[in-house]
């Protein structure tokens, strides 16, 4: 059986950095409006939108799609258009494998959003980035890019971004073949997608965790462990199949479907008795695969599927049909200078001339096997030493990072605790403040109170003297209605004085 894990994960790093695909509807919906619309910024944006619908599905058009954005934003001088552009055609020269491409394009991403100010630009493109350096094994570089990916995710709240940043740095510890640890970062990372819904996440994630449980079935010695591995792998990779035949991505459902067949292959070769209906299931999956990658023009990934197939073929004598597929797969990898690719094949041929009998094939096969093998392990030898030194400055900057973390988390909490005394000290004056002012307003309403009482005594004090004063008024007029006046008296005085004297 072929490894096809390299191209699992770059397939699985570039995935991880596009937009959720859509329904057809939407590619529908987007079709009809670039038919009549004008030569302005939201049509750039529809171009961009209808470019990621087609990534997966139909790569060409798509790369078609992303140079007329270009060519409209530069018209048009709508720079984070072009921005947006630019990444796109980054991540299809990654789904390529070339990088030396999508790093010219990236960078000019980059560039521009960081001119204008768009910091969410600056984050997707830093992590994109990041992934063409860790398909190239330089996983310092990676993780620099990683973590200020995520660090510029976190200070824009963007937690779906920082989950994929969280499953990047999984990828490197995978690739380093430490599998607690990405397994730890897949998880945590896949908790966070389901948070957010991304479905698409999701199934990237499930994906990646099943690859992790198919490399450790590789480094169990008892059967029953390594079937419990397969079976983990297996669960996790039909999870991700289903999501991923949900959302129609056909990248991501042509790498389930060619994992799952590996499974499959990998649990007929252990079972005694019961492999029959396992290798039948192998064989379904890997022409699902095959006919997906051939329509996505993933060549490398077809000549492997081609590989494996024949693989299955030479272990069930199926020997006709294993060389028919072993042509075609040999074929590509000539190609392409598919290296490691011809290497597996020349040792599947040598295999299935040793089961037909041919002795003098099977040897000369398994000297071009050799031959190959040995060509291709002085670069691999070199790439070991090359990930020795990386994991050594790897682990030198997660030390500093976690010293830097530390410092900040002795930071915060010192902010916090200090923080908490403020906040105490103030609840304290407040508190005393409160009890002032509730017993400046408890005797305010005792005065009030009293110096009511007293005006109402004062009130009725006054009503009472009104009273007597109003008595007294009345019984003066009664008494002067009753006595004579003065006039009158005065008269009678005079007269009587008078008659005394004519009395005289």
């Amino acid at each position: 059986m072929l490894n096809s894990k390299t191209c699992l994960l770059f397939l699985l790093c570039s995935l991880a950095v596009t937009a959720a695909f859509a329904l057809p509807a939407k590619t529908d919906s987007l079709k009809n409006y670039l038919l009549q619309a004008k030569d302005d910024t939201n049509k750039v944006n529809a171009l961009n939108a209808l470019s990621a619908e087609y990534k997966s599905r139909n790569p060409d058009s798509s790369l078609t799609l992303i140079n007329q954005a270009i060519l409209l934003a530069e018209k048009i001088n709508f720079k984070k258009g072009k921005a947006e552009a630019l990444r796109n055609k980054g991540g299809y020269h990654l789904d390529k494998a070339s990088y030396n491409e999508a790093m010219k394009y990236y960078f000019e991403s980059l560039r521009i959003s960081a001119e204008i100010g768009d910091r969410s630009g600056v984050a997707k493109t830093t992590g994109n980035i990041g992934i063409v350096y860790r398909n190239q094994a330089n996983y310092p570089k990676a993780l620099e890019y990683y973590f200020k990916a995520m660090q510029l995710a976190e200070e824009l709240g963007d937690q779906k971004r920082v989950a994929i940043q969280l499953g990047n740095i999984g990828n490197i510890y995978k690739e380093l073949a430490d599998y607690p640890r990405a397994l730890d970062h897949y998880f945590k990372a896949l908790k966070m997608a389901e948070a957010q819904g991304n479905k698409n996440v999701i199934a990237i994630y499930l994906l990646n965790i099943g690859s992790v449980y198919v490399e450790m079935s590789k480094l169990r010695t008892a059967v029953a462990e390594q079937e419990n591995e397969l079976n983990k792998a297996l669960e996790f990779y039909l999870r991700s199949l289903k999501i991923a035949e949900e959302l129609d991505n056909r990248f991501l459902i042509g790498a389930c479907t060619g994992n799952i067949g590996n499974v499959y292959f990998s649990m007929g070769a252990l079972s005694a008795g019961t492999s029959t209906p396992l290798y039948r299931s192998a064989q379904e999956y890997y022409f699902k695969a095959l006919q997906i990658n051939t329509e996505l023009g993933n060549r490398n990934e077809t000549g492997i599927i081609l590989g494996n197939i024949s693989s299955l073929y030479v272990k069930t004598g199926r020997y006709p049909e294993a060389e028919n597929f072993l042509a075609r797969s040999m074929a590509i990898a000539d190609s392409i200078g598919a290296y490691g690719l011809k290497r597996d094949v020349e040792k599947i041929y040598s295999e299935l001339d040793s089961a037909r009998g041919n002795y003098k094939g099977a040897l000369e096969h398994y000297k071009k096997y050799i031959i190959a093998r040995d060509s291709i392990n002085n670069d691999e030898k070199k790439q070991q030493q090359y990930r020795a030194e990386s994991r050594y400055e790897w682990e030198k900057k997660e030390a500093i990072l976690k010293e830097q973390a530390a410092a900040s988390a002795a930071v915060a909490a010192e902010e916090s605790k200090r923080q908490k005394v403020i906040t105490g000290a103030v609840v304290l004056v407040l508190l005393i403040v409160a009890i002032f002012l509730f017993n400046t307003s408890r005797k305010n309403k005792i005065i009030s109170a009293q110096k009511t009482q007293v005006e109402n005594k004062n009130k009725i004090i006054e009503e009472k003297n009104k009273d007597i004063t109003d008595s007294m008024s009345y019984a003066a007029r009664i008494q002067r209605s009753l006595l004579p006046g003065e006039g009158y008296i005065s008269r009678q005085i005079s007269k009587l004085n008078a008659r005394d004297r004519g009395n005289k």
